[in-house]
């Protein structure tokens, strides 16, 4: 019970718009590229600046389709470039 809990709570900061806490998983920091407008590429798919996020746990994070054909959203630490 505890580690559900603890899985359930993992991930609740996660924004709405970021498709709902589906979808969302950590990656290797090095497959994400914040570009110089402040968007975020990830797999080649981007996001607009407003959703490259930072990372609220340390870890780099995405939150894509079932089909991984469109990014969400990107989460990175400050050093994540």
């Amino acid at each position: 019970m505890k580690l559900l809990v603890a899985l359930i709570l993992a991930h609740s900061w996660y924004p709405e718009r970021c498709c709902q806490n589906e979808n969302c998983h950590r990656v290797p920091c090095d497959e994400i590229t914040i570009l110089s407008d402040g968007s975020g590429m990830w797999n080649n798919l981007t996001v607009k600046p407003e959703n490259a996020l930072s990372t609220q746990d340390g870890y780099c994070h995405i939150c894509t389709s079932h089909s991984d054909r469109v990014l969400y959203c990107v989460f990175t630490r400050p050093d994540v470039s």
